[in-house]
This record gives C-alpha cells, structure tokens and sequence, in this order.
C-alpha cells in the first residue's frame, strides 16, 4: 500500500482534474444552450421590417415614448443609445444611423427631432436601403 501523502496527492489531483472537466462539461452546456435567449441589437427589429414599415415603426415607438411636449433629452438618450449620431442644432436634430446588411447592403436611418431646445415638437424617421 502507497504512503498516506501519495494517497492524499492523488486523491487531490483527481479531484482537481474532475472538477475542472465539469466545469468545462457545464461551459459548453451553457453556450450550446445560450444562443435563442441572446438579446439582439435594438436596431434588428427595425431593420427586419424593411425600410417602410421599419421607418414607420420606429417613427411610432418614439412618438409613443417620446411625444410632443416632453423633454428632448431623453429621446436624444434614447436614439444614442440605439445607435444613432445625433447633431443638434436650434430647431431641431438630425439623427443618422447605418448599418451593414447582408448581401453587402447598407440601411441607412435619419430621424429629425423638431424641438425648441427643451421640448419635442415632433419626431420623423426615414429608412433607406442601398446596394446590390
């Protein structure tokens, strides 16, 4: 029979060797079973529906969240956040956003933030969709 402190290393190194392999074994679990529950960037939604329809449903989001009377700042927030490069100026902003598609395309995305400076007075959004 080996010494008691072979024993005890080997029992240790086993014990290290099969912790490690389950926590690999619980990784790849977890990747495997991650990709349908990834959030998707809030832009896709959008840009799924096309240029029309997405234009119009993010016109209508931001209406809705955002509409006339309340504060500019937090739909400036909120389209930077989306994604969007906002410059401002007196009467209004211009936001632009674009963005690679497949089949080498590009969408292009505008919205116009009328304001006084303080207020929204209105928001409009267009969609454009170039390439091959």
């Amino acid at each position: 029979m080996p010494p008691p402190d072979e024993v005890r290393q080997r029992t240790a190194l086993k014990a290290a060797v099969a912790a490690g392999v389950l926590l690999l074994a619980l990784g790849a679990v977890a990747q495997s079973c991650s990709f349908g529950f990834t959030r998707r960037p809030a832009m896709e939604t959008y840009l799924r529906l096309g240029p029309a329809e997405g234009a119009a449903a993010l016109e209508r989001d931001l209406a809705r969240d955002h509409p006339a009377g309340s504060g500019v700042g937090p739909v400036l927030s909120r389209l930077s956040g989306l994604g969007f490069t906002c410059g401002t100026a007196a009467e209004g902003s211009t936001c632009r956003f674009r963005a690679r598609l497949e089949e080498r395309r590009i969408a292009a995305v505008t919205v116009e933030v009328a304001h006084d400076g303080v207020l929204v007075r209105g928001i409009a959004a267009a969609m454009t969709v170039a390439g091959p």
